[in-house]
């Protein structure tokens, strides 16, 4: 279904659902906020040679978040993602623990090269 909400419906403070631009509800006991469209509004990381999906959110590795070019990670929106916070958050995480990593290796290799 895709129709604008007009209003949620709340009684007592709790959810009950949403009222809907075309005049019909629709009841539920709980929801998901999401915005659609998010666009990607920097071109940096083309300029950096990233690897972007058509509509312009790049690629990264799954668990490290870096993105195709050495030393680049990306997190939240710009990547491909689930327009949530919480999710951002997550990816964000993953990209400190994957750049702390990489930095504790790459140190690791300049003093075994010593």
């Amino acid at each position: 279904m895709e129709e604008s909400i007009l209003r949620p419906l709340v009684e007592d403070r709790q959810f009950q659902g949403v009222e809907l631009q075309n005049g019909n509800t629709l009841e539920a006991s709980h929801a998901f906020i999401a915005f659609g469209s998010i666009d990607v509004h920097s071109d940096l990381a083309r300029k950096l040679g990233a690897e972007r999906m058509e509509n312009g959110h790049l690629i990264t590795n799954a668990r490290t978040k870096m993105t195709n070019v050495d030393h680049i990670w990306a997190a939240g929106d710009v990547g491909v993602h689930a327009e949530q916070v919480t999710i951002a958050m997550d990816e964000g995480t993953l990209a400190l623990f994957g750049l702390r990593n990489r930095s504790v290796n790459d140190k690791n290799r300049i003093i075994a090269r010593l």
